[in-house]
This record gives C-alpha cells, structure tokens and sequence, in this order.
C-alpha cells in the first residue's frame, strides 16, 4: 500500500482517539458515581475502541516510513497499550474475573469475534533483533559446553533391553503350566479356527452371489421390482445431496470462526477452480511480503539518515545560532544584575545549576515589589477580617439555635421494606497514560494535522521540525556555560562595589 493509506489510518485513529478523550473527560465525574453494572458497560465499549485503535497504530507503526511521524506512533501507540492495561484491570475488578465477558459489547456494535484479539507489535521482535541474536549465540555456546553422550550409547541401550526380554521369555518357557491355563490356550486357539472356517465359507458365497448377479445383468434380467428400483434410486440421490449440505454447513462453520478460508464449496468441484484461487491467494500473499520488505528497507535507510541529521543539526545551530543565544543571555542577566542593584542597593545571589541557574532568576520578580505586595495583601486581609468578624457575629442564643439539630422522624416498617438496597460503588484509580495521549493528541493537532507534505513524496525528515526540537537543549547547555562565567562574573562584582 502507498503512504497515504498509513497517513490516512493515522489520521483516522488520532480522530478516534480525540473523541475517546473528549468522551473520558466528560463522563468522569458521572463515572464516579455509577453503579458497578453501568461502570463495566461504559468500560467494555471503550475498550473494544481502543483495542481497534491499538490494531489500527500497529499497522502504521509497522508499515510508515517517515521517521518523525513513527516516533509520534510509537509514543500514542505505547500510550493506547497501558489505556488498555488499565481498563482491563478495571473489568476484572467489576466482574471479579479474570476473563471479562464481552460477547453482549460486540453484538451491539456490530463487530467480528476477532475484534477481540489483541495483536502482538511486531517491533518487539524487530527493535530487539540484535539482543536476541546475540542470545542465541550465548545458548549454543553454553550447548557446545554442555557433555555429550557417546555415539553407541543408543546401541548399547538396545542390546541390554533385547537381553532382558529374551531372559525373561526363557523364565517363562522354563516355568511348568497349570490346567486352566493350558485349557485356555486351547480353547483360544480352537475360536480361532472355527472364525477362519466362517469367513472362508461367507466369502466363497459372497462370490456365487455375485457371479450369479453378474449372469442376470448380462442377459439383461432384473431382481428388482420398479417400486424397489426407484425407491433405491431416490436414497442414493437423497443421501448424495444431504452429504453436500452437511458438508457446505460444516465448511461455512469453519469460515465464520476464522478456523478455515472460504474456497470451493461443493466437494465434487475442486480441481480447477481451488488450484486457481490458491494460485491467486499465493501471489497476494507473496506480493505483500514483498511490498513490506521493501518499506522495512525504505524505513531503516531513512532512520539512518535522520539520526545523521540529529547530529548535523545540533552542530550548525551551536556554530550558527549559539553566539546570538550566548550574547542574549549574557546581555538578559547583567540587565538583571544592574535592576535588582538599582532597586535593592545589592546584587542578588545567582541560583545554583540544580534550580535552573539564570532562567530561575529571570522569572522571578524583584524582592521589593513582591514584599511590598505581600504586606497590602496581609493588611487588607487583615483589616477586612475584623470587619466581617465584628459584623457578623451570632448571638449566644442563636448559635445555640443553630447548633441544635432537628428532631429525628420515626421510619415505618414500609418504608424500611420499600427503601433499595445500597448500591455498589467501585473507586477509578487516576490514569497514568491519559495525559501521555492528550499531549500526543495535541502535537498531531499542532503539528501534524494541517501539515502540506506533497512535495515529501519519499517521506524523509523534516529539518524545520528537528531544528524546532534541538533549539531548546542547545539553548540549555549554552545556558549553563554562561552561568559558570556570569557567576565568577558576579562574584567579582560584589567584591569591587560591595
């Protein structure tokens, strides 16, 4: 298939997934407050669209060629695994069973019984392929290790078994036999006689019948009746046509539990038409192994190449950008420097690496203003709570009025009896993985969404977006080599003005 068909399976599911979220975040509170029944309900068909969402991501993840887009799969695709993880314990929890039933789930929207396999990501395998061959390597080693039994082993264990069976045969032949066991040896052996003398004689009829039928056809003598004759002809033809029944019965069984693939449906119709179809159904099977082939070759050589421009990039933005960020920064503080000593009479104290270095100090605000903000907003405070406190005071008597609690009403026995019983209550533990997909679903939205990829016909990457993601850690590590010199800088200032 093209990369359009992935892009539009992505979109499809991303679509899928901003509904989910929306549904989830709405129905959270309403969720909180149901009964268990209506709880495994609403988790059951959630679950049932995150698992074809899940199998939906697999596909693309497998198939896509553009390295960034399957970064952004992988990330929504992992985070869909561990959704599912957690509706799963929330409906065994509900149903107390480990296998949660969701036959009724599947019938009202309309889905196959296979909508319920959860698939295993092929990149489990392939991202671990060298792990894994190194594995095997380590286990034949450990074999070749390992002592091995000498070649006539076998042989001798034969001969000693053969030795032991001819010595007990020859205990046997030497131990006396009693009456009984001679009588029946006997009369075995007479049974036997007297069966093979039967089947001779019934054979040797069952031939002079035949050669006796054989003589009447040839003359052209019937021993049938027309009665008889039709009543023959219409079992055969009876039992032919139920035998093809049964079987079109059996075979469309089969089809509908996946446990067979449709193909020539009557028995007595095979040769041409099933060489045919099988022909067909290999080439498509070949052909798809090919074409998948080809996209895990197109994919490997465009993630090489993205992991080289990673490092291409990181270098031109240092040696292109990274004077421009470094004269910033440097100018940023030292105007802090001079504001807080105009307003304080002090330099301040530069923030150690572990707290953020110059980007905590930038964000906060002078001392004075803040003190100065504090103390108004105490004072008012303060001001308007004796106000309110002298103002609404209760009396003695009606704070005795008011603490005094009603008189309780007597329940009859018909209303205890028409009262419903308490209602089971189960408690959502808080999701780890939705903020993951909420997150994912946003920079899809941002970034993906609207994005003109027509002229990206080989779906490389983008060095827009890459520039876009380095920019803040190149900025980060320019940052900490500024604070090191702006610290000893400020020392050195504190110790000539101060």
């Amino acid at each position: 298939m093209a990369h359009k068909t992935y892009n539009e399976e992505w979109k499809e599911s991303m679509e899928e997934v901003l509904n989910l979220l929306e549904i989830e975040s709405n129905e959270t509170n309403a969720i909180l407050t149901c009964s268990v029944e209506d709880l495994t309900r609403h988790c059951g068909v959630v679950y049932l669209k995150y698992l074809q969402i899940f199998r939906r991501l697999c596909d693309c993840y497998d198939q896509m060629v553009h390295p960034q887009k399957r970064l952004e799969v992988k990330r929504m695709l992992e985070a869909v695994m561990g959704r599912l993880l957690e509706i799963r314990e929330l409906l065994i929890r509900a149903e107390q069973s480990p296998y949660p039933i969701l036959d009724e789930y599947l019938v009202d929207m309309k889905m196959p019984p296979e909508a319920l396999e959860v698939p295993v990501p092929k990149y489990f395998v392939e991202e671990r392929s060298k792990e894994l061959e190194e594995r095997d390597k380590l286990l034949n080693v450990l074999l070749q290790q390992l002592p091995r039994d000498r070649p006539d082993s076998r042989a001798r264990g034969s001969e000693t078994l053969r030795e032991s069976l001819l010595s007990s045969a020859s205990s046997r032949k030497r131990n006396s036999i009693t009456l009984e066991e001679a009588v029946k040896i006997i009369q075995i052996n007479e049974r036997g006689r007297q069966g093979r003398a039967k089947a001779r004689i019934a054979k040797e009829l069952r031939k002079q019948e035949r050669s006796q039928g054989s003589d009447l056809k040839r003359r052209g003598v019937h021993s049938y009746t027309q009665d008889a004759a039709a009543t023959l002809i219409q079992k055969a033809w009876r039992g032919h046509m139920t035998r093809i029944v049964t079987h079109n019965l059996r075979k469309d069984e089969l089809v509908f539990l996946g446990m067979s693939e449709d193909s020539s449906r009557f028995p007595t119709m095979k040769s041409g038409n099933n060489n045919q179809n099988a022909g067909i159904r290999e080439g498509h099977i070949e052909r798809a192994e090919a074409t998948r082939a080809r996209r895990k070759l197109i994919q490997n050589q465009n993630e090489v190449e993205y992991k080289l421009a990673l490092t291409n990039i990181r270098k031109n933005l240092v040696d292109v950008e990274g004077p421009d960020m470094k004269e910033k920064i440097q100018d940023d503080v030292r105007h802090y420097f001079l504001a807080h000593k105009e307003q304080t009479g002090k330099f301040p104290v530069y923030p150690p690496a572990k707290d953020g270095g110059s980007a905590k100090m930038l964000n906060l605000k002078t001392p004075s203003t803040t003190n100065l903000a504090t103390t108004d907003k105490t004072k008012t405070s303060k001001g308007k709570g004796d106000k309110n406190s002298k103002k609404t005071e209760p009396n003695k008597k009606d704070k005795a009025v008011a603490t005094a609690s009603p008189p309780k009403r007597m329940t009859s026995y018909k209303e205890k009896k028409k009262a419903p019983p308490p209602r089971k209550e189960l408690v959502l533990p808080p999701s780890q993985f939705l903020v993951t997909m909420q997150s994912t679903a946003q920079t899809y939205v941002d970034v993906w969404q609207g994005r003109d990829e027509s002229g990206n016909f080989p779906q490389k990457h983008d060095p827009i977006l890459i520039k876009e993601i380095l920019r803040p850690e190149v900025e980060g590590e320019i940052r900490t080599q500024v604070d090191e010199v702006l610290r000893v800088e400020l020392e050195q200032l504190k110790a000539t003005v101060e």
